[in-house]
């Protein structure tokens, strides 16, 4: 009887779970993110985001990028990455440049989160979440 009711518990958790709620995973840059936080800065910016605020960035694996701002596209082109452009505090970082930019921006996969910048020396970091 104990039996059963662990099976009937466990059936009803798993039925009850969202898709949504399931974590997306993937190995590379490609997909699509949401903002879910912004941090750093000589202010000490600590900013998070809420599932759902529509502020994008998706990166396509024929390396065009698509950025939105509450829904709305704001910019869109080509990108490109540089694979272990530098180690800091035993983080290794990727370089991510958009269109015709020279200067890029740091940017490292962990898990399911994409960020872009560092706060290292008082710039400002941006978390996305895997969506897509």
């Amino acid at each position: 009887m104990k039996t059963s009711i662990y099976t009937l518990t466990a059936i009803i958790v798993f039925a009850s779970c969202k898709k949504a709620d399931m974590p997306v995973t993937s190995t590379g840059y490609t997909g699509t993110f949401e903002l879910r936080a912004r941090h750093g800065g000589i202010a000490g910016i600590n900013e998070k985001y809420e599932a759902g605020n529509k502020n994008i960035l998706q990166l396509n694996a024929d390396s065009t990028y698509r950025m939105f701002v509450k829904g709305a596209q704001t910019s869109a082109g080509r990108f490109r990455l540089k694979k272990n452009a530098y180690t800091y505090g035993n983080i290794v970082y990727d370089w991510i440049y958009y269109d015709a930019d020279t200067y890029g921006t740091e940017v490292r996969l962990h898990g399911d989160t994409l960020t872009l910048g560092t706060d290292i020396t008082d710039n400002i970091a941006t978390d996305y979440k895997r969506i897509k």
